[in-house]
């Protein structure tokens, strides 16, 4: 089957929803199971999957020339999947997505003080309006995210809201890293080898953590959280990442930015319709001018057009040229 475009945009979008949905499957699922234990069955699980897909596919390979990009990722994923989890223990789903999604903006801050590359003017508007919703929804009583009374679920107090949200905006501090090292590196982040090792490795690291830092006997998971563990395996790990590395080499970076941005968007939405959480005005507010800056920090930068050989410009020549008034007619070029 030929993947078009429109195809693309739509695996990607619904890739964007899978990802939207598991904030507050993870955030209902850390009420009876440790983080890192969670983490580390989801990545082993997602990877056992990736590696079988990558030696049944004829021209796919488990193997890798540089493991050292592989293994720079693997270790930052696991840094910000870990405060992701760990954020979701005190603070509610769509406040962690949104916080999380700040990772696009802080992306050209890094490469400012990093690597001097300067703004664009858009990148700075999407900067300012970003940390301008950071305020909005963390500062002030009205901007909490609540779940309702009827949900049956307490709601987070303020003080354990901002303990979440300072680990969810530590792991979009992470994962702009590891935007900025996939592009730096390059080499194989494209390929299934590739995410199947970074998985591995984030599986193997939260395990290693886990028996450390929680308990050196492991908590079986409820049948519920097995439910989401297997969704978030097999459908948002290891199918996401098969997914991503079909679809979006087929779409522009502009619609793939874009669709991208609506992950915060989809947690917010099943976080209302599985655990009733709503946003205050101000709430409303803070995540729509983050929302925006996202999109706006994505956008790619417009290419320069080359001035034509024959001397005329693009406009003059899709309008019949300098004497479209003489009989000239518009036209495609």
């Amino acid at each position: 089957m030929k993947i078009t475009s429109g195809v693309a945009s739509l695996g990607l979008l619904l890739l964007t929803l899978g990802w939207g949905v598991s904030f507050p499957l993870v955030n209902v699922a850390m009420r009876s199971t440790p983080p890192l234990e969670f983490v580390a069955i989801r990545f082993l699980l997602a990877a056992v999957v990736l590696f079988g897909i990558a030696v049944t596919i004829p021209g796919a390979s488990w193997r890798l020339q540089k493991k050292g990009p592989a293994v720079l990722c693997g270790v930052l994923l696991f840094l910000g999947f870990a405060l992701q989890t760990f954020s979701l223990i005190h603070t509610t789903a769509t406040r962690s997505a949104f916080f999380t999604a700040l990772s696009t903006v802080l992306v050209p801050c890094f490469e400012w003080l990093l690597f001097r590359r300067r703004f664009r003017p858009a990148i700075l508007v999407g900067v300012l309006l970003s940390f301008a919703g950071l305020v909005l929804l963390s500062v002030g009583s009205g901007a909490f995210v609540e779940a309702s009374a009827t949900s049956g679920v307490a709601a987070i107090g303020p003080p354990n809201q901002w303990v979440g949200d300072l680990l969810a905006f530590g792991c979009a501090i992470v994962f702009a890293f590891v935007i900025i090292a996939l592009a730096r590196l390059g080499g194989e982040e494209g390929s299934l080898a590739f995410a199947a090792w970074q998985i591995l490795l984030v599986g193997v690291l939260a395990a290693l953590s886990s028996t450390v830092v929680e308990s050196a006997r492991w908590v079986w998971p409820t049948p519920a959280v097995w439910t989401t563990i297997l969704f978030l395996a097999l459908v948002a790990t290891a199918l996401a990442s098969v997914a991503q590395i079909a679809f979006q080499r087929r779409t522009s970076a502009t619609e793939a930015g874009l669709i991208f941005a609506m992950e915060p968007v989809f947690a917010a939405w099943f976080a209302w319709l599985i655990q009733d959480e709503w946003l205050t005005p101000a709430g409303f507010a803070g995540s729509a001018a983050m929302l925006a800056g996202c999109v706006l920090a994505s956008l790619p930068a417009p290419r320069p057009v080359p001035p034509p050989a024959d001397g005329f410009s693009v406009a003059e020549k899709t309008t019949g040229g300098p004497l479209s008034g003489q009989g000239g007619e518009p036209h495609d070029s």
